[in-house]
């Protein structure tokens, strides 16, 4: 993830020697950095706190997505990262697909956004409503190895693209809840957080009475 970040930064900013950012130099000040924040100052990345239970998993999130690994049972198994752990996601193989983009299921939502390259490795998304399938005390005693291999299940309603210079994490100075538009909802895409709406008409309250069976 370093030699990813230090490349992507240079690609961004056609850097050339000898303003390369991707060096011997800058690859051991990242690695240091991250020893001292994480070892000596105690501070965690998000991935790391969603892992050990510590913050509530339905929080925003800005992820990086890294490798798409095609199985031999032809699903796809993504990985998701903060820039300092990482997470993956099954999306299982679909033989048939309905007509109706409406009445897909999750699964096949998903699996649709890889095939069609809408969902690619090297994109940044928001993510809201991460289900973590093992507990912790399900993952190895090695925390570092825990988290690689942490599985997730993910709602289609929950992701949207991102920007590239989004910072990775939890989405700070953004809402808490992932705003969503009608025309974006699927109705088997899972938990809608946040819908963006406008109030057209307002209809006074109807009120009833029953008197003698009658209504």
């Amino acid at each position: 993830m370093i030699v990813w970040k230090l490349v992507s930064i240079e690609r961004r900013l056609f850097l050339s020697s000898p303003s390369k950012k991707l060096t011997f130099t800058n690859v051991k000040a990242e690695l240091e950095y991250r020893y001292f924040v994480e070892y000596c100052e105690g501070r965690r990345s998000a991935l790391l706190r969603v892992i050990q239970s510590d913050p509530i998993p339905s929080n925003h999130f800005v992820l990086l997505v890294g490798e798409i690994i095609a199985t031999p049972q032809k699903s796809y198994l993504v990985e998701l990262s903060d820039g300092w752990y990482s997470v993956y996601f099954e999306v299982k193989p679909e033989s048939s697909f309905t007509a109706d983009k409406g009445s897909m299921t999750n699964n096949q939502l998903l699996y649709v956004l890889i095939k069609f390259k809408k969902l690619y490795s090297g994109m940044k998304i928001h993510l809201f409503g991460i289900n973590l399938r093992k507990s912790k005390s399900d993952l190895p005693s090695d925390e570092n190895e825990g988290t690689q291999k942490a599985m997730i299940d993910i709602n289609y309603n929950c992701i949207s693209k991102a920007k590239w210079n989004e910072k990775l994490g939890l989405a700070r100075n953004r809402p808490l809840f992932l705003l969503k538009n009608l025309s974006c909802v699927k109705t088997q895409g899972g938990m809608i957080p946040e819908l963006d709406v406008y109030v057209l008409k307002k209809y006074k309250l109807l009120e009833s009475s029953t008197k003698a069976g009658l209504r």
